[in-house]
């Protein structure tokens, strides 16, 4: 599991400004991550990753339903990646080295999932143990099996 998902993804509510933390899953091919999901705890700090049989990737409100009956919850949410802010090209036709002094990552705007509409922004990262180390909790849930 800890190959699709290394890293934790600490966003922003731009509605009610509290953070909620959604799980970053990667891998070499897409059918690495096919089927995974991660959810995100509205209340705590909590992310599940879940693998599903016969995911959609339309089906959020399945899954998030799916999810808080299985693990007798109420506060698990899918937020998705919804826009990605590119920042302007500052520093074109420097040396590589001055170029990285000058760029900066784009933005990147989540489902807000502690309200009914907006976007959570990008306010940091962090690995899966140091989220575990600050008290943060991972669930993992194969329904695939």
């Amino acid at each position: 599991m800890r190959t699709i998902c290394e890293t934790i993804v600490v966003v922003r509510s731009e509605n009610s400004g509290r953070e909620f933390f959604v799980a970053q899953l990667s891998g070499d091919t897409d059918m690495v991550t096919d089927g995974w999901v991660s959810l995100s705890s509205a209340t705590c700090k909590l992310v599940v990753i879940a693998r599903l049989a016969d995911f959609r990737y339309d089906a959020g409100a399945e899954v998030e339903q799916l999810l808080n009956q299985a693990l007798a919850r109420h506060d698990l949410r899918v937020s998705h990646l919804v826009a990605v802010e590119r920042m302007p090209p500052i520093g074109l036709g420097r040396s590589f080295q001055a170029y990285r002094n000058f760029y900066r990552s784009p933005r990147l705007f989540f489902k807000d999932i502690t309200g009914e509409d907006g976007v959570a922004v990008e306010v940091s990262r962090m690995s899966l143990d140091d989220f575990e180390r600050e008290g943060g909790q991972v669930l993992i849930w194969d329904h695939a099996r």
